[in-house]
């Protein structure tokens, strides 16, 4: 009958995670330090008889050491920083659909801010070291909360105000009653403030362990950090003092590891009995390890840390996700392993160190030849003084002789020029692709030169590009993951010199795109493409306007920024350009005033309103005229009508005959109306005289 699982007992999972952890240190203190150690001496240049290589030293001989893997690394170590740190951002976030540009951007922002901030430099550059020297950087990303420990030592205080303390966070930690005064204390107080952030670091390769048998850092039983922590150091981190001082002082695991001696030469036993126990160093080893602890038959990922050389157990909880970065310039497959600059070079460097100790002997032994001599015929004394032009007595002629030895060290020209064109196959770095050999540049086409600083550079990039996959990539993940973990809040922070509200709730769990210009050919030829594009865009905004359908301000301005980037000068883009967003709030602004201003009446000058005062005195004249004429004509004509119907009423009496006066009366209402029509015209031609003349549109009155 196949076995259940059952869940772990404490004792049982303390068992358990001892021996994963002796494990994975003997595999590492066994296996792979030695190797690394003996890579770190090579790039040192120290003798070969430390690492037990040959060729050995010999004393009265040459001892000079080649320095080919030191030489190698600090020809990759420029360019690759230059690659990743002479732009704003290595790698950005990608949203997964329409909703989540404006997230991923601000992620992005936010994360190369992270970076600025922090020791991102010093750390990669530490890392990249490690990785080309030893084969493996690791670097390990964590959000860290340490306390800030305030101490009140307190005398005459009552229980009230004792309890006011307690309220704002102290806690007592000692308290006495005084003699002289019942009811008042001697107290201590202690308060513990909270204070996380996220931290970066490159850990020295032994402090890293993993179990034998792993191929990559998500498949590993255990990944973990051990360390050697101060006592103070780990009560920061939030343990009891009491737990701590228990474990203080630790037995030879860091003794027997050959690169941790090699880092500490100077280590003193005394080192490890420091009279103040806040000093004194324990082994504490953080471990992320697979294991079914709760008996469901599948593994889950828990960080457990321990103390001690037992491994006690302080701290055991379920976690998401590792904190470690592995990198590697020449990852080698179906292991977590990487190849190194000493993996390629170490061979070399012992064969040109040997024959370059022969050249040098033999140039010695030519230019300072052995002597045979009599020792009845001279004195040693003598013969030993190595002043210029010293004396040497001889008791018999011809008692001293020197013995000729031809330098024949040239030969050993061609050999060497051998090895460095090997060397130059397996790492691709030479003088001709860095532009650094005068000979090769003046003798051989540009079309030859390019091509040979183009291999070069690809080589570069495929390390470069493997750095990023391993390094950058995972980083922003990892950073992003911390922010949505931690920061719960929104706030306001400072990206891209203006202050913006950041509220990564709102973030997702977005991609990562590498932006790096790996294998887009070199930099000078980016930017001549860039300067291209450029003159198109400008040809087209010229011809067809800001708003045609194939290029804007905002493609125009995205293509300036990537200039910028690729220059080096991508944070300073802002005091040059600004923003199309930006352009069109500002434009907007002042279409508003713009038609404000046009809204709101203008206020006429003092001389405007005197010349319409004046304009309306005259339109009051004219109108008074106009009615006592209108009056005097309404008065002759009533005068003119009563005398023509008294004439008519005559005319009738008279004759004895009735007269139709109506045609008459029609005649005389008809030509007064005709009248009436042709003054109100004269007099809107009257004032017209008195109007000022209106200007033009678009140009302002005088």
């Amino acid at each position: 009958m196949a076995e259940s699982p059952t869940p772990m007992t404490a004792e049982d999972l303390k068992a358990w995670i001892a021996g994963t952890i002796q494990d994975s240190v003997d595999h590492i203190d066994d296996e792979v330090s030695p190797v690394r150690a003996s890579a770190f001496r090579y790039y040192l240049g120290a003798p070969f008889s430390d690492s037990g290589d040959s060729p050995a030293e010999e004393d009265g001989r040459s001892q000079v050491v080649s320095r080919e893997v030191h030489d190698a690394v600090h020809s990759m170590l420029p360019s690759l920083m230059r690659v990743f740190f002479s732009h704003d951002k290595s790698c950005e976030f990608i949203p997964r659909g329409p909703e989540d540009v404006a997230g991923a951007a601000q992620a992005t922002e936010l994360v190369s801010w992270y970076l600025e901030q922090s020791n991102a430099y010093s750390v990669f550059a530490d890392a990249i070291k490690d990785c080309l020297i030893k084969g493996e950087g690791i670097i390990k990303v964590w959000h860290e909360t340490q306390y800030d420990i305030q101490t009140r030592e307190l005398q005459g205080l009552d229980e009230l105000q004792i309890g006011l303390f307690v309220q704002e966070g102290y806690e007592v930690t000692s308290s006495e009653e005084l003699e002289d005064a019942p009811g008042l204390y001697s107290v201590v107080l202690t308060k513990r403030t909270p204070r996380g952030k996220i931290r970066l670091e490159c850990l020295p390769p032994e402090e890293f362990l993993i179990n034998r048998t792993a191929t990559s850092l998500d498949d590993a039983k255990i990944v973990a950090h051990r360390q050697l922590l101060r006592v103070g150091d780990l009560v920061e981190l939030g343990y009891p003092y009491e737990t701590i001082i228990e474990y203080k002082g630790y037995e030879d695991d860091f003794r027997s590891n050959e690169e941790w001696n090699l880092r500490h030469p100077n280590w003193r036993e005394e080192d490890d009995t420091d009279s103040d126990p806040s000093n004194r160093l324990v082994q504490y080893v953080e471990s992320f390890v697979r294991v079914d602890a709760d008996g469901d038959g599948v593994p889950e990922l828990r960080r457990i840390c321990t103390i001690g050389n037992a491994h006690e157990i302080i701290m055991n909880e379920p976690v998401d996700s590792h904190p470690f970065l592995l990198i590697r310039k020449d990852p080698l497959q179906h292991t977590w392993r990487g190849m190194s600059l000493y993996d390629e070079l170490a061979d070399i460097q012992r064969i040109k160190s040997a024959v370059m100790r022969n050249m040098l002997d033999s140039l010695s032994l030519s230019t300072r030849p052995r002597i045979s001599y009599l020792e009845s015929a001279v004195d040693w004394e003598d013969l030993a003084n190595d002043e210029v032009g010293a004396l040497i007595p001889m008791r018999q002629a011809g008692a001293i002789q020197m013995l000729e030895m031809p330098f024949v060290g040239a030969a050993a020209f061609p050999l060497l020029q051998y090895l460095d064109q090997v060397k130059e196959t397996r790492t691709g770095i030479s003088k001709a692709s860095q532009g650094l050999d005068a000979e090769h540049l003046q003798s051989t086409t540009s079309i030859a030169v390019s091509a040979t600083q183009k291999a070069a550079q690809a080589r570069l990039e495929l390390i470069a590009r493997n750095i990023a996959e391993s390094g950058f990539k995972p980083l922003y993940k990892r950073l992003l993951q911390l922010t949505l973990l931690h920061m719960d809040q929104p706030t306001v922070m400072r990206l891209r010199g203006e202050f913006v509200q950041v509220d990564p709730q709102s973030f997702a769990d977005y991609d990562v795109l590498i932006t790096l210009p790996l294998g887009r050919g070199s930099e000078e030829e980016r930017r001549q493409a860039l300067l291209g594009l450029l003159e198109k865009q400008e040809m087209l905004i010229a011809q067809y306007g800001p708003m045609n359908p194939i290029v804007g301000p905002e493609q125009y301005y995205q293509t300036l920024q990537r200039l910028f980037a690729d220059q080096g000068l991508g944070a300073e883009a802002g005091s040059y350009l600004r923003p199309p967003q930006q352009m069109q709030a500002l434009l907007q602004q002042q279409m508003q005033q713009v038609i404000a201003q046009q809204n709101e009446e203008p206020k006429p000058s003092p001389e405007e309103m005197l010349a319409q005062a004046e304009i309306q005195r005259k339109q009051l004249e004219v109108a008074q005229r106009a009615e006592e004429m209108k009056r005097e004509d309404d008065r002759k004509r009533d005068e003119m009508e009563a005398e023509l119907f008294l004439k008519l009423k005559e005319l009738s009496f008279k004759y004895q005959q009735p007269i139709d006066a109506s045609p008459l009366l029609d005649a005389l209402t008809r030509n007064r109306e005709l009248e009436r029509v042709d003054q109100v015209r004269q007099q809107q031609l009257y004032e017209q005289q008195f109007q000022a003349p209106q200007p033009p549109p678009g140009q302002m009155p005088a």
